[in-house]
């Protein structure tokens, strides 16, 4: 579909099932784009964390950005991190996606809330707030209010960190020379 000659509707539905957040739209009738009732953090098969909901991302430089949908590194080769920028494709990085479901997986959370996710400088990524965990067979891995997920690719137990990133010496941010 060409978006410019869509209908309204049409387009919104375009820009929605945007996996990544990198399209957004804005309608002159006021209606948004309705914040999922539920934080949802979807691990990709060799691939990133595709993520949706109402997103508070505390970014690295201690800059706070609101989303409702982003697609978050997990591989730690992006150029564009924390998001993903599918390097993952050019290093192969290889994780089915797949985690054996937690107890935690049958708790009931509150809906409508704040996801707040925290990319640490040369660590993880840290969700507070509550949500849902789902492999990339969309099977419930775990659901809770606080978590830290493996964004440098090298934990023994992803999607969660294992601290890895210190022993490998992952880094956010790639130092000019």
């Amino acid at each position: 579909m060409q978006l410019e000659n869509g209908a309204v509707d049409e387009i919104v539905d375009a820009v929605e099932r945007c996996p990544t957040g990198a399209l957004h739209y804005e309608r002159a009738d006021g209606m948004q784009e309705q914040v999922r009732a539920t934080n949802t953090v979807f691990v990709a098969r060799n691939g990133p964390y595709y993520v949706r909901g109402d997103l508070e991302l505390v970014l690295p430089d201690g800059s706070v950005t609101q989303e409702t949908r982003a697609a978050l590194c997990r591989c730690g080769a992006s150029n564009s991190k924390p998001f993903c920028d599918n390097a993952h494709r050019e290093i192969h990085f290889r994780d089915a996606g797949l985690h054996e479901t937690e107890t935690s997986a049958q708790n009931e959370l509150p809906t409508l809330q704040k996801l707040r996710i925290t990319l640490n400088v040369n660590g993880n990524i840290k969700l507070e707030g509550a949500f849902e965990l789902r492999d990339a067979m969309g099977q419930m891995i775990a659901r809770g209010e606080r978590e830290g997920l493996c964004r440098c690719g090298g934990s023994g137990n992803k999607p969660f960190c294992d601290n890895t990133h210190k022993r490998i010496g992952f880094k956010t941010v790639v130092s000019e020379q």
